[in-house]
């Protein structure tokens, strides 16, 4: 802490006791100071100003940014202090921080806001985005690149109510899933939850493709018997094969399925072929190999097309291909081998 603000002037005695009310001056990078806010449960930001940053971004309809300005050669706020220049009431962006990167962030002389602005000083501003805009216009200032847009948190209490009401929704089969998401989805929109415009950006191109993709692949296995004859020929090579041996082997080719289709598919292909094989090699009962299957049908983990939460996170985690071989396949295995034993020492195959 270098120094706390109470009724106008600077306290910097080291036994100066903080009380409600008072403004703290402190140095760091960005990242520090609203890690700091977050622990002390201080806002960055005076209430007052806040009032004055929502007043003019909420007549636009828009969020918050928090970002960084540099002052430019030709800017008017040259020779001006941060009170002086009244960015907030003209603008609505508050200034939460002042770096010169000539001297120490704050010389201990004055209050930050007091400091008189130079060339190259970088403020470290909160407000609406054409806010920003304007002031990088009519002051002669530039955003640094990463400026960030700040969490609508006070709209979070409906948003969550209407996320629970899909979900309360679909559980309790009152509606299908399907309507029940669009219904939300129509009321996020309808009460400023969520911005028109940001719709498109939610999506991404790649897991439409994706997910399409999937579809047809799966139908075409199903549509052209491929899936038919591959366990077709999977029976005929395991006729010799001991019972363990074909429990793994059921396993894992609905396993193989399942990551290139969906379980549905899987289950429906595979099952007749597990009743099947269970008959041609005569093993006493039919239900550890349709149980093979029904575990490996379950085993979508090798491949984002595997199953639709998989798809999901693809874009929102900023996941690849391979990440869900490299993470998904060895689980896959180890569930494999682990599932194929407990069902042999189960029916003593």
């Amino acid at each position: 802490m270098v120094g706390a603000v109470r009724k106008g002037s600077l306290q910097t005695d080291s036994r100066f006791i903080v009380e409600f009310g008072d403004a703290i001056e402190v140095e760091g990078t960005s990242a520090e100071l609203q890690e700091l806010s977050s622990a002390m449960k201080m806002p960055l930001v005076r209430p007052a100003m806040m009032e004055t940053i929502e007043t003019f971004a909420g007549d636009k309809g828009e969020g918050q940014v928090m970002a960084e300005l540099v002052i430019g050669a030709d800017s008017s706020l040259i020779g001006q202090t941060i009170r002086s220049a009244q960015v907030i009431d003209r603008y609505g962006v508050a200034i939460m921080g002042l770096h010169h990167p000539e001297q120490a962030f704050f010389p201990g002389r004055s209050r930050a806001d007091a400091e008189r602005l130079e060339v190259g000083d970088v403020l470290w501003v909160q407000g609406g985005s054409a806010a920003l805009e304007q002031i990088q216009i009519s002051e002669g200032t530039m955003i640094l690149e990463g400026a960030a847009e700040i969490p609508r948190t006070a709209k979070a209490g409906l948003a969550l109510l209407i996320f629970a009401g899909v979900v309360l929704l679909a559980a309790l089969h009152l509606v299908p899933i399907a309507v029940a998401a669009l219904a939300g989805s129509i009321v996020m929109l309808a009460t400023g939850r969520v911005k028109f415009d940001r719709l498109g950006q939610a999506l991404s191109a790649k897991v439409i493709v994706l997910v399409a993709a999937s579809i047809a692949l799966g139908r075409a296995l199903l549509e052209t018997s491929a899936a038919e004859w591959l366990g077709s020929s999977l029976a005929l090579g395991m006729q010799g094969f001991p019972g363990a041996v074909v429990l793994a082997i059921m396993m894992a080719f609905a396993t193989l399925l399942t990551n290139f289709s969906s379980n549905t598919a899987a289950a429906a292909v595979g099952a007749p072929i597990a009743v099947s094989l269970a008959e041609k090699l005569a093993i006493p009962a039919e239900e550890p190999l349709v149980l093979a299957v029904l575990f490996g049908c379950n085993l979508c983990y090798a491949t984002p097309i595997a199953y639709q939460t998989n798809i999901l996170i693809m874009s929102a985690g900023g996941y690849h291909f391979r990440d869900y071989v490299r993470a998904g396949l060895p689980l896959v295995l180890l569930m494999i081998g682990t599932l194929s034993v407990l069902l042999v020492w189960k029916y003593q195959l």
